[in-house]
């Protein structure tokens, strides 16, 4: 079996030098004897362990702006129907409060909201359409996954010609036509 060759690479960096040992002819850092090599992995599982906070952050932000405008949406549908001139008793309403379960604080609120998404897939009911989101999302989520798709093979299509255009036609003036035109 043949030694591998190695080549030693002295990279400066903020005034200390660092050193990484390549094959010769590959990019890619060889594994030394303490095994190497982990760095990418515990960087993604660093990266994964950020996102928690993040998605827990953004979920209460989310609740929050939900939760924002004045009044809520029974007392709102209310209001609605007795202008259209549909009387609501009040044992109606406060059955309508306890579905909903607007009678409750804002954090059991937030925790079943969460819950609910998180356990069982329920995004809610849309007031807005009288629908589950589940719904909504299932009418509309295949159709933008098309236009996304369609949208990334377009410019794939349009940017990997020029890309190559680019590079073997280097300096020509429609290579900076091109570079003009991707920064615009």
């Amino acid at each position: 079996m043949r030694v591998a060759e190695y080549r030693v690479i002295v990279v400066k960096r903020q005034s200390a030098y660092y050193e990484r040992r390549f094959r010769v002819g590959s990019a890619a850092p060889c594994r030394g004897p303490n095994g190497g090599g982990n760095t990418v992995i515990i960087y993604i599982i660093r990266r994964i362990l950020m996102l928690i906070p993040i998605l827990i952050l953004m979920s209460m932000v989310a609740f929050f702006l939900i939760e924002l405008p004045p009044g809520d949406w029974v007392s709102t549908r209310i209001t609605q129907l007795e202008m259209s001139g549909v009387q609501v008793s009040e044992d109606e309403a406060a059955r309508l409060i306890a579905q909903y379960g607007l009678d409750k604080p804002m954090p059991v609120r937030y925790w079943r909201w969460v819950e609910g998404i998180v356990m069982r897939g329920n995004w809610g009911f849309s007031m807005q359409w009288n629908k589950p989101v589940n719904e909504i999302l299932a009418e509309r989520v295949p159709m933008t996954i098309a236009i996304s798709l369609s949208a990334l093979l377009l410019s794939w299509a349009i940017a990997i010609p020029i890309g190559i255009y680019s590079a073997t036609h280097q300096y020509s003036f429609l290579d900076y036509v091109f570079t003009v035109l991707g920064f615009i």
